[in-house]
């Protein structure tokens, strides 16, 4: 959909019903996101939103359950809890991490929370490290849709280079 154009109730109504309901969850939470964005005190938005991520959380939670050693899973429960506003189960879930940060995968772990929380100047840390780590799926969750920022800052042509992916900058 192109921006500005389009009005939140519509986005919204495009995000949930059809990007949800078909299975592209990034999509729908990047519809519904910008939905609430511009119009924030929309509680149809809001709702959808909360809908979605709630499943996202739950989905977060069995793949936890099933696989809790799995450093990016613990992280990305992490990160959806606290966005939920469960911050002492997601401190809980994330913490630990920092304390095996030697650990391979854990940079990449800790780089995936923190783009879930936008905090783009620790991401790009955490990637450099999985990057020195040559940790191969920093490839793909920078291609991903929660690195679009990532990718958009003063910090990805860095990045870029690392990886040598040249025309990316």
């Amino acid at each position: 959909m192109r921006p500005g154009l389009v009005s939140s109730n519509l986005r919204s109504t495009y995000g949930f019903f059809f990007l949800w309901y078909t299975n592209q969850q990034a999509a729908a939470i990047a519809q519904l996101t910008h939905a609430v964005s511009d119009d924030p005190l929309s509680p149809t938005a809001r709702y959808r939103l909360a809908v979605v991520l709630l499943a996202a959380l739950t989905c977060a939670e069995r793949a936890f359950t099933l696989d809790p050693r799995n450093a990016v899973v613990a992280a990305t429960l992490a990160a959806l809890l606290i966005r939920a506003g469960d911050t002492t189960r997601g401190a809980a879930l994330w913490q630990p991490l920092l304390e095996v940060t030697g650990v391979y995968g854990v940079p990449l772990a800790l780089m995936v929370f923190h783009l879930l929380g936008r905090e783009l100047d620790r991401a790009a840390q955490w990637a450099h490290r999985a990057i020195d780590q040559r940790t191969p799926g920093v490839l793909q969750f920078v291609h991903m849709p929660i690195a679009a920022e990532l990718r958009a800052s003063s910090h990805w042509p860095a990045l870029a280079e690392r990886m040598r992916l040249h025309g990316t900058v």
